[in-house]
């Protein structure tokens, strides 16, 4: 009984595709990652010189995308495109932009993976089958294939199809009837308006009989009828078998006839090379297709000419076919991208595998091709722009272009050309002629980037003319998407060492805390990331303060004195006002000068520090005064803090005792609202006196909550249409809640005009509607205590955002949207909800909230537009353009206040006061990766392949195992193989070469390494503790390294085992932490591989797999590595898990099987108790220890989980030596590692009952408080995801196991239509079986209203917070990290 969640989602960008999708003009991105898909927007900045991506929705989708493509339709609800999304197990879903709901829309899904088709019982699953989506680029119809030779065929409705329809009325009954079955057969229903006809699946053999391996199809430009290009051979393509089956691949263009399902074939080229895997389509100009292969490209146009050119000296060796020799361009094609610059010349942009590019250019002779050039660009440009292979490309338009990778950055490139070329390049013949100043012209061209340098040497030779429309392209990156994967490797550091500074560690009770680090992303994009649970400030100053309560910084702005004051003029906040509590309960304020970083008290003011404690202060720019409000006046002061005005909140003549409470301000206007419900709305004159403005009636008679004040400087809500006609200028919106929950925006300086209003707020509801009439059965609501209508984002956009927070602590997002449909009408959407930690002990009385301090808004903290939450674990909302706002957790608790600051010691930086009574100087830290997950991701790009790394406790640093390329040539020593000696290659493959280097914890630098051999890769990296000493039994922590040496197929693979020790040296001057040194203590040379490591037994001996078995040993004296017990494996051992301290292992071959072992020391033994019968691939697996019962997880390629038990005593298990599997799980993502970690942390929801006995204790969060939680294992994928399976305890699993199926039914919205269940493939081991529950799923409980949550818990036979106690197991919180 466990349950799966994902902790931090993919970011590596698997396919993007350029449309015009929320609007038929807007300029939008779509991007899938894995199962996430993004849609963005492009947004000019710097008055359109450049481009950021702004992130307008996402959606987890129930499958994993293969392809996406545009299509062109009649009447989208947008008006723009729609999407067709390819999914794993062939699925397409056709979406569109619904602006009504601000969101995507299915129109519909067709799902083939259950069609009647009569494959051949040797031919693989449609899971194991790579599929091929393409689109007509006229939009008359899509392709799919989808297992290996099905074609379905979609044809779609065009503007001018109507026309036709007629003709379609002389249909006879039989033929009506056969349209109907096929629709159904398709597996979609489709009205009358639907914008497709029904699909049909055809054989590929149908189109040719020889049609048996296709390798890839598109669809060509220029063709009256919708016309396909496929690549294919007839007999299987295989390099082992190259003499006998050279160049058997095919290229034939058909067009297809839709109406008849028929095709007719207009060209074929035959005996092309084996190596070509793709077809591009080529547009006007040059029209026709280009064939990419692995050591050639191949054009071939309408006429089926061909123009081939070899981009190195294996092409001609590979293949007879006739090709241009351009083999000094020592390119390697595979695993390419290549796009269109989108130019006049047709010119394309090809990104090879290691992230270097080139520009390929056609010289046309008339309309044909008479051949290619292609150029690399040059090494300097190279490093600002790209740095990993990428995985897909598309041409955004206006220059632009976006390539997305899986395991670097992603990156916006501008594209720019410079001058025009002929008249340049004219001038330079006519300099070098004349010999007349050269520099000069070049100091000309300052300004285009010195593209001499830019290019390396043009390779097509016999081309003199043609290279000058590339000489002129330049290339920048102008946005970036950050990218976690893939992660190859974690470990868990201990935070305690690092906490060095002495003032920090009254503070800090959780320095024991550990931190997750992992290995990310390949090449030179790859480095370290160090993941945590909480934000923690970076603290540059700290000051002692007694009993404040708030703080407020600005500047003083005094431009008629002290011109030269450095504050002042450099735009540097030089004052701090300070709130505090006395004994007396008064309060008072202090104001202070920042000089030299030191509060220093300002006199000769009228400043009045006993007026009492401040609520707020607020800076009225445009006569440069300060408004402080105070629980019983407002008081403003001059630019030189003289008074100039004091305004009562409340007539106390008359008896009234009511104080402020909170206040608002967006220029001119300052809101107060009373403890007694009441508001006060004040407008300052051009004087900067306050005076008060007349309320509407309506706005006296209601009991005000929360008030707040947007100031729309884009004119989001529309307000100027109300002011435009009487000439007046429109004032800030005011968003108010009532205390009988009606909310309503109001457009100042006329609060009779409502912008917005509705009753639902207190269910907050999926979408807040105008005028939306509540169901009847409606009873239960959040108490909300706050309400904030405010900008949330970053430099390149922000926009608003609605927070509500109910007195539980919840916090809730709200976007809002136009409603296009209807001028001046909004609705606001559902984003984010962050709930409250459960109270410990739920004391409900009157006023609590009163104990909720308010939302603090601060305008520019690092750059971005956020709000902060005080409180006791207080939180902060940041959101930057390319991501979704999240809520973070802090660090430090008992934040009181905060306020943004901009000093020379700390820019923009934030101060806050802190549990302590310290006023606190912070930043935020550099090189955070915000935006991606709630979770706290700090990146440390290291520009090196990191495969491996380990956590060594007694120096408190890492150990990481890097790779880099070299090339690789076959041994010329080897006496079996004197011919190698005579290998007349110069373009070598390349292998990897491993380095161990030793990370400082505290400055994140390279201290010292140890390279490895030539051909030498490390497979396995651990820190162990081992017995050094076999007479004293002395046990010391050390590193084990194993290692392959790999010398070619022909030559034996060996291995070593290498032991590390840490050792202090002398550190070198200035640098004090390379007092550290890795120092090798011994070198085992052993047979086969050393592919895995694990420690094993109670004495201090290693299990190390080598080849085809795994080996206990144990140091020696003279520290030899002696071996005491084997067992005999497979192929080759993936992975090697100990449960601690039982002896118990887990071997997991990587190819086929998984093996419990036990091991024994007296007498040393290795011996197999239990084993999967089903032989799966085993790429990662752990322990899961659930009391006195045994799990085993293991994960194959494909990313299913299986949950295996071992359990002697079952007469299923035939005594044991079979391990029973009682669940499976599809995760959606190759795993890469799995990590069990075991948590001390009390959890209120679950105890560690002994036997899960099927009880149901209704008293969980009593009876098990001080339960410790159980261990989770956390995995890590090759798409940069982090997930967490937890164990549950049979009334917890109840639960959620109900809410989850009760969800599917019920959820209004699941993105693309998509089944979940389906996508999870749950199977369990017969009647009552406990499948993995969707921890994903059952957080969407969150997106819900609260009565429909109180009906989801009934069902679920729990109360909301036993449901809130089970959903907060899901999120990592007990993890310690």
């Amino acid at each position: 009984m466990q349950c799966y969640s994902e902790l931090i989602p993919p970011s590596g960008v698997t396919h993007a595709l350029s449309l015009p999708f929320t609007s038929p003009n807007a300029d939008n991105l779509i991007i899938a990652r894995t199962s996430l898909l993004q849609v963005f927007q492009c947004e000019p900045v710097n008055a359109g010189q450049e481009t950021r991506l702004v992130l307008i929705a996402e959606y987890n989708l129930a499958g994993t995308v293969t392809s996406l493509g545009k299509v062109q339709i009649a009447d989208s609800k947008s008006g723009g495109d729609v999407v067709l999304i390819a999914l794993r197990d062939a699925k397409l879903s056709l979406v569109e932009w619904d602006p009504e709901l601000h969101s995507i829309s299915t129109l519909s899904i067709h799902f083939y993976e259950h069609h009647d088709l009569q494959s051949a019982p040797w031919q693989p699953d449609l899971a194991e089958c790579v599929s091929h989506l393409t689109i007509d680029p006229s939009s008359r119809c899509a392709a799919f294939n989808f297992g290996v030779s099905n074609l379905a065929i979609i044809p779609f409705h065009q503007a001018g199809d109507d026309l036709a329809m007629d003709d379609l009325d002389d249909l006879d009954g039989e033929d009506r009837e056969k349209s109907v079955q096929t629709e159904q057969a398709d597996g979609h229903v489709h009205g009358p308006t639907a914008p497709y006809s029904p699909s049909f699946v055809l054989p590929m053999t149908v189109l040719d009989p020889g049609l048996l391996h296709p390798v890839d199809i598109a669809f060509l430009h220029e063709y009256r009828d919708p016309t396909i290009g496929i690549l294919y051979s007839t007999a299987a393509r295989s390099s082992n078998m190259s003499p006998e089956r050279r160049d058997v691949t095919i290229y034939a263009v058909y067009a297809l006839d839709l109406d008849q399902k028929a095709s007719t074939t207009l060209q074929s080229v035959q005996k092309l090379p084996n190596d070509l895997y793709r077809i591009i389509a080529l547009p006007l100009p040059v029209s026709g297709a280009l064939l990419v292969g692995g050591n050639e490209l191949i054009h071939i146009d309408q006429g089926g000419k061909s123009s081939a050119m070899a981009v190195n000296e294996l092409a001609r060796e590979a293949s007879a076919f006739p090709m241009a020799d351009h083999s000094e361009a020592r390119l390697k094609l595979e695993g390419c991208q290549v796009e269109h610059l989108g130019n006049a010349n047709g010119d394309m942009l090809i990104i090879l595998r290691s992230g270097e590019l080139a520009l390929l250019t056609f010289r046309m002779d008339g309309r044909s091709v008479s051949g290619m050039t292609l150029r690399r660009l040059g090494d300097a440009q190279m490093q600002s722009l790209f740095m990993g292979a990428a995985s897909c490309t598309t041409n955004l338009g206006m220059n632009r272009l976006f390539i997305g990778s899986e395991e670097a950055d992603s990156v916006l490139l501008a594209t720019e050309k410079k001058v025009p070329q002929l008249k340049r390049i004219r001038s330079r013949a006519q300099i070098q002629a004349n010999e007349v100043e050269p520099q000069d012209d070049d100091d000309e061209e300052d300004g285009y980037d010195d593209d001499d340098d830019l290019y390396a040497e043009i390779i097509d030779g016999h081309n003199g003319h043609s290279s000058s429309e590339l000489s002129g392209q330049s290339f920048r990156a102008v946005d970036r998407l950050a990218c976690l994967a893939p992660i190859n490797d974690i470990a868990l550091g201990n935070l305690g060492k690092r906490k060095r500074d002495d003032a920090d560690e009254p503070d800090r009770p959780d320095s024991a805390e550990r931190e997750l680090v992992c290995a990310y992303g390949r090449g030179n994009a790859g480095g370290i990331a160090f993941i945590r649970r909480q934000l923690e400030p970076k603290v540059t100053q700290r000051i002692k303060y007694d009993d404040a309560i708030g703080l407020w910084c600005f500047n003083s702005g005094r431009k008629n004195q002290n011109e030269t004051d450095k504050h002042v003029d450099s735009g540097f906040d030089n004052l701090i006002l300070v709130s505090q509590v006395t004994l007396d309960g008064a309060g008072k304020s202090s104001l202070f000068s920042l000089a030299d970083e030191n509060l220093v008290p300002i006199a000769d003011t009228d400043f009045d520090e006993s007026a009492g404690s401040t609520i707020s202060v607020f800076k009225l720019e445009m006569t440069n005064h300060t408004i402080q409000v105070l629980p019983t006046e407002v008081r403003v002061y001059d630019a030189n803090f003289g008074l100039s005005q004091i305004f009562p909140v409340v007539d106390e003549e008359e008896g009234q005792t009511a104080r402020a409470v909170k206040a608002t301000f967006a220029e001119p206007y300052l809101i107060l609202v009373r403890d007694d419900g009441n508001m006060t709305l004040l407008k300052a004159d051009r004087a900067g006196e306050l005076d008060e403005v007349e309320l509407s009636t309506t706005l006296k008679n209601n009991s005000v909550l929360s008030a707040s004040l947007y100031h729309d400087t884009s004119d989001f809500f529309q307000t100027s249409r109300f002011y435009e006609s009487a000439g007046a200028s429109r004032g800030p919106v005011l968003a108010l809640l009532t205390s009988e929950g009606h909310f309503c925006l109001l457009s100042l300086p006329n609060t009779a005009l409502e912008v917005f209003q509705c009753d639902s707020l207190p269910f907050l509801p999926t979408y807040l509607m105008q005028g939306l009439q509540l169901p009847k059965h409606w009873r239960n609501k959040d108490d909300l205590a706050e309400t904030l209508l405010v900008d949330l984002g970053d430099a390149t956009e922000s926009r608003p955002y609605l927070i509500a927070r109910n007195t539980t602590g919840d916090v809730i997002l709200y976007e809002p949207f136009a409603d296009p449909t209807v001028v001046g009408s909004f609705k606001f959407k559902k984003v984010s909800t962050k709930p409250a930690e459960a109270p410990e002990d739920q004391i409900e009385e009157e006023g609590e909230e009163t104990s909720l301090r308010p939302m603090q808004v601060i305008k520019n903290l690092a750059g971005h537009a956020s709000v902060f939450i005080p409180g006791l674990r207080p939180m902060l909302i940041l959101r930057n353009a390319s991501t979704m706002p999240h809520i973070y957790e802090l660090g430090l608790q008992n934040i009181r206040s905060m306020s943004a600051i901009h000093v020379e010691s700390c820019r923009n930086g934030f101060v806050f006061i802190d549990e302590s009574d310290h006023l606190c100087f912070s930043q935020l830290p550099s090189s955070l990766m915000l935006g991606q997950s709630d979770w706290i991701i700090k990146r440390i790009p290291l520009g090196q392949d990191v495969a491996s790394l380990t956590y060594f406790g007694p120096t408190d640093s890492y150990v990481l195992a890097t790779n880099h390329t070299v090339d690789f040539q076959l041994p010329q020593d080897d006496e079996w193989h004197p011919e190698w000696q005579n290998e007349a290659t110069t373009f070598f493959p390349t292998t990897l070469q491993s380095t161990l280097k030793l990370l400082s914890s505290k400055t994140h630098r390279i201290i010292s390494q140890y390279h490895f051999d030539h051909s030498e890769r490390i497979l396995a990296v651990k820190t162990l503790n081992l017995e050094v000493s076999e007479e004293t039994h002395e046990r010391k922590d050390l590193i084990v390294v194993g290692t392959a040496l790999v010398k070619g197929e022909n030559v034996t693979t060996r291995g070593n085992l290498y032991i590390f020790d840490v050792v202090d040296v002398v550190p070198e001057p200035d640098v004090p932490e390379t007092d550290l040194k890795l120092k090798l203590i011994t070198r085992e040379d052993v047979r086969g591989a050393v592919s895995a490591i694990s420690g094993v037994g109670s004495q201090g001996f290693l299990l190390a797999a080598q080849g085809q078995k795994c080996m206990v040993r144990g140091l020696k004296e003279d520290m030899s590595i002696l071996p005491v017990a084997f067992l005999d494996m497979r192929y080759y051992v993936h992975v090697a898990k100990e449960l601690p301290g039982t002896g118990l292992c887990i071997l997991g071959d990587g190819f086929s099987g998984l093996w419990l072992v036990g091991y024994s020391e007296e007498p040393y033994k290795l011996q197999i108790l239990g084993r999967d019968f089903e032989n799966p691939a085993v790429l990662a697996a752990e322990f899961l220890p659930d009391g006195k019962q045994l799990y085993i997880v293991s994960s194959d390629e494909d990313g299913t989980l299986r949950v295996l038990q071992y359990d002697p005593e079952n007469p299923k298990t035939e005594r044991g030596t079979k391990l029973l599997l009682r669940s499976t799980f599809h995760s959606g993502a190759v795993p890469t590692t799995m990590t069990l970690i075991a948590s001390s942390a009390p959890n209120n929801s679950r105890g560690s009952n002994d036997e899960m006995d099927l009880e149901d204790s209704n008293n969980d969060s009593n009876n098990n408080s001080n339960q410790p939680q159980p261990a989770q294992i956390l995995i890590t994928t090759q798409s940069g995801s982090i997930a967490l399976l937890t164990p549950l305890r049979e009334s917890t699993y109840r639960r959620l196991s109900t809410l989850q199926n009760t969800l599917v039914a019920t959820l209004d919205h699941q993105p693309a239509s998509l089944n979940p269940r389906a996508y999870r493939q749950v199977e369990t081991d017969g009647i009552g079986g406990r499948g993995v529950i969707d921890g994903d799923l059952a957080r969407r409980w969150w997106e819900t209203s609260t009565q429909q949550r109180v009906n989801s818990a009934d069902k679920a036979g729990g109360s909301i917070w036993e449901l809130r106690a089970d959903l907060a197991m899901l999120t990592g919180a007990n993890l310690g990290l």
